[in-house]
């Protein structure tokens, strides 16, 4: 059943990359299913994988526009995290800020952006360099109106970025927001050459 619920998760993941969201939901809803029958045989052996499967949930209900649904999981996601860092912190913090992350995409995209800023902080609190943060924190102070914390935001993701994320977020148009700032020509050649 593990390698089911496993299996089931990376295919939601995939699914949603070749764009079939509805398909990728409905892997992504019968792992997290598995997942929780498992966690009530073994906790401890299958918490982490839980709740890395519900915020694969929480996105693939953002995919097909259920923003409100989206953030239960996500929330529950963070929480598991949460717990699993007091235990062990340094394997766990970089997930924790990952799904923070994701939660304060959930809370962006529901129009509560105060909530959103205060998940990314957290986030960096707990893994500096999950570079997906300060993209979404970015967002935040863009959309507020203060453009230099945003335009520090935005600069150290691309320091950070891996080639999947970064061309991930290319596509959500970062290149022109960077390019307001006048982000240095070098920045972009440093990072295309990798890719």
């Amino acid at each position: 059943r593990h390698d089911l619920a496993q299996s089931l998760c990376n295919l939601g993941n995939h699914l949603s990359d070749l764009g079939r969201h509805s398909e990728a939901l409905a892997a992504s809803e019968e792992s997290v299913e598995i997942f929780r029958e498992l966690v009530t045989m073994q906790p401890e052996a299958f918490r982490h994988e839980l709740a890395q499967s519900l915020d694969n949930l929480g996105n693939r209900l953002g995919d097909v526009g259920r923003q409100g649904e989206a953030l239960q999981p996500t929330k529950e996601a963070v929480a598991i995290f949460r717990e699993l860092v007091t235990m062990q912190p340094e394997a766990f913090r970089p997930f924790l800020a990952l799904s923070l992350s994701n939660l304060g995409g959930r809370l962006r995209n529901l129009g509560r952006p105060d909530e959103a800023l205060a998940a990314y902080e957290e986030g960096i609190e707990a893994d500096r360099n999950c570079e997906p943060l300060w993209w979404g924190k970015g967002n935040i102070y863009d959309e507020r109106g203060e453009r230099d914390v945003a335009e520090q935001c935005w600069k150290r993701f691309v320091f950070l970025a891996r080639p999947q994320h970064f061309l991930q977020t290319v596509r959500r148009g970062l290149l022109d927001k960077l390019n307001r700032f006048h982000v240095p020509a070098l920045m972009y050649r440093l990072l295309w050459v990798e890719y």
